[in-house]
């Protein structure tokens, strides 16, 4: 299991993500934080340049809080990586709507550079992620594996 959190203000408690492994019972899998940030009153944002590893999971984690009403649900770009969406949970709060999407993806030949996060042109309270590498997670040890997520 692997703990979404972070020191500090960004994406606080943000749940968990397990892997459910069928091919390797005790292989250690370790995550490295490639970038994390958060901001305000926009509707889509770049992250700081990264280098993805090749052939290795990249999970990209959006926190996302719009005032009132349901919110777009975030979109990934960048890297020449294909982003999938792993999860989406939507919550509404005294503070307005609360959205956590998570996005997972793997290239053989990832470019660097920054990634996009875009909520099709709608404006949020917040938005907040972190990038995160699971470093010994390769695409082919996926099958017949399950990533889920957990709002904590």
């Amino acid at each position: 299991m692997i703990i979404l959190a972070s020191s500090g203000m960004l994406l606080p408690q943000l749940g968990t993500l397990s892997l459910t492994k069928h091919q390797w019972v005790n292989m250690a899998v370790s995550t490295t934080v490639l970038d994390s940030g958060t901001t305000s009153s926009t509707a889509s944002v770049n992250t700081a340049s990264i280098t993805p590893v090749a052939n290795t999971m990249t999970i990209v984690a959006v926190y996302s809080q719009k005032g009132s009403g349901g919110g777009n649900i975030p979109t990934v770009s960048g890297d020449g990586i294909t982003w999938t969406q792993i999860s989406n949970e939507q919550t509404a709060s005294p503070g307005g709507y609360n959205m956590v999407t998570l996005f997972g993806g793997v290239s053989a030949s990832p470019s660097s550079g920054a990634l996009t996060i875009a909520h099709g042109g709608q404006s949020q309270q917040t938005i907040s992620w972190a990038v995160i590498q699971l470093i010994k997670l390769m695409p082919q040890g996926l099958m017949g594996q399950t990533l889920s997520f957990k709002q904590q």
